[in-house]
Protein backbone atom coordinates (compact mmCIF):
# COMPACT_ATOMS: atom_id res chain seq x y z
CA UNK A 1 0.00 0.00 0.00
CA UNK A 2 1.99 3.33 -1.11
CA UNK A 3 -0.51 6.57 -0.02
CA UNK A 4 -3.51 4.69 -0.38
CA UNK A 5 -2.84 2.65 -3.59
CA UNK A 6 -1.73 -0.88 -4.33
CA UNK A 7 1.58 -1.27 -6.51
CA UNK A 8 2.72 -4.03 -8.37
CA UNK A 9 6.71 -4.97 -8.06
CA UNK A 10 8.14 -7.03 -10.32
CA UNK A 11 11.91 -8.29 -10.17
CA UNK A 12 13.57 -7.99 -13.27
CA UNK A 13 16.69 -9.23 -12.96
CA UNK A 14 19.71 -9.84 -10.28
CA UNK A 15 22.15 -7.91 -9.59
CA UNK A 16 24.49 -10.01 -7.14
CA UNK A 17 24.10 -12.76 -4.64
CA UNK A 18 23.61 -11.79 -1.06
CA UNK A 19 27.23 -11.34 0.48
CA UNK A 20 28.62 -10.14 3.64
CA UNK A 21 31.36 -7.37 3.95
CA UNK A 22 34.27 -6.77 6.83
CA UNK A 23 33.59 -2.69 6.43
CA UNK A 24 30.82 -0.20 6.24
CA UNK A 25 33.09 1.55 3.74
CA UNK A 26 33.39 -1.83 1.30
CA UNK A 27 29.45 -2.23 1.61
CA UNK A 28 28.61 1.52 0.39
CA UNK A 29 31.07 0.55 -2.65
CA UNK A 30 29.68 -2.46 -3.71
CA UNK A 31 26.32 -0.81 -3.51
CA UNK A 32 27.37 2.09 -5.80
CA UNK A 33 28.34 -0.94 -8.03
CA UNK A 34 24.81 -2.75 -7.89
CA UNK A 35 23.21 1.05 -9.01
CA UNK A 36 25.76 1.52 -11.66
CA UNK A 37 24.65 -2.42 -12.64
CA UNK A 38 21.02 -1.74 -12.35
CA UNK A 39 20.94 1.35 -14.06
CA UNK A 40 22.59 0.12 -17.24
CA UNK A 41 20.27 -3.06 -17.34
CA UNK A 42 17.59 -0.34 -17.33
CA UNK A 43 18.59 1.99 -19.44
CA UNK A 44 18.26 -0.44 -22.14
CA UNK A 45 14.51 -1.63 -21.28
CA UNK A 46 11.68 0.63 -22.73
CA UNK A 47 9.04 1.86 -20.54
CA UNK A 48 5.95 1.02 -19.86
CA UNK A 49 4.48 3.85 -21.94
CA UNK A 50 7.09 2.89 -24.43
CA UNK A 51 5.76 -0.52 -24.24
CA UNK A 52 2.17 0.61 -25.26
CA UNK A 53 2.48 2.70 -27.64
Amino acid sequence: DLYGQRIHVEFKAKVREEAKFSSLDLMVEEIHNDIAVARKYFAGQKTMLERND
